[in-house]
């Protein structure tokens, strides 16, 4: 699809500059207070507005278990359809967008549900998604693991602290701190336990600014 897209659309869905320096810990232009960043560039627009998309629609996903509770976990044959809809075609997906998904989707879809509805929803999805995501950080750590020993025997490694192999290095260790701390909140939700029940309380309260 991209390939077919005239200039500068071909770019349209990858990171904005803001997301990378952010990730990367780099200064960010001091705004006013309630100003929002301004996108000058058709690019930066289009961006913006696919990254605002992708991230509103795993947005209402994610606030409708605690919203709207039985009535939302009790829909017939969910799992079914959420596996065949929201988690279709991960390869595809990068890891700046597959972060955020965890974040706003999965995590308060586990966090919410229901005790009687785990084996129905949330064992169908977890499954096989903790099964693609320990296939994929695995590849992903290799290469980095590869990268490390031969950065170590070459001494004209580039230390730019913006190059692409630094982006996605720490993009990999952001997905992978996401995906460890969504099984630490499966497991506990599976208890029931006090602890779960505050982790639901601060995922409301960050959820509501």
């Amino acid at each position: 699809m991209l390939a077919k897209m005239a200039e500068p659309f071909t770019k349209a869905l990858d990171m904005l500059e803001a997301e990378k320096s952010a990730i990367l810990g780099l200064p960010q232009p001091l705004l006013e207070l309630n100003d929002s960043p301004v996108y000058k560039t058709v690019l930066e627009r289009m961006q913006r507005f696919f990254c605002t998309l992708y991230e509103n629609c795993f947005h209402i996903l994610g606030k409708a278990g605690p919203s709207m509770q039985q009535d939302f976990y009790t829909v017939e044959h969910l799992a079914t359809q959420l596996l065949s809809s929201a988690f279709v075609n991960l390869n595809n997906i990068p890891d700046y967008r597959l972060r955020p998904m965890l974040r706003v989707f999965v995590k308060p879809l586990v966090l919410f549900c229901p005790p009687e509805h785990y084996e129905a929803l949330v064992s169908p999805i977890l499954g096989p998604l903790f099964t693609y995501l320990h296939m994929r950080l695995s590849q992903k750590w290799q290469v980095i693991n590869q990268r490390s020993l031969l950065c170590g025997e070459d001494d004209t490694a580039d230390d730019n602290p913006e190059s692409q192999e630094m982006l996605e290095e720490q993009l990999v260790r952001m997905l992978t701190r996401e995906v460890m701390d969504l099984i630490s909140k499966w497991h506990v939700g599976r208890r029931g336990s006090r602890e779960d029940f505050f982790w639901k309380k601060n995922w409301l309260l960050t959820q509501s600014h």
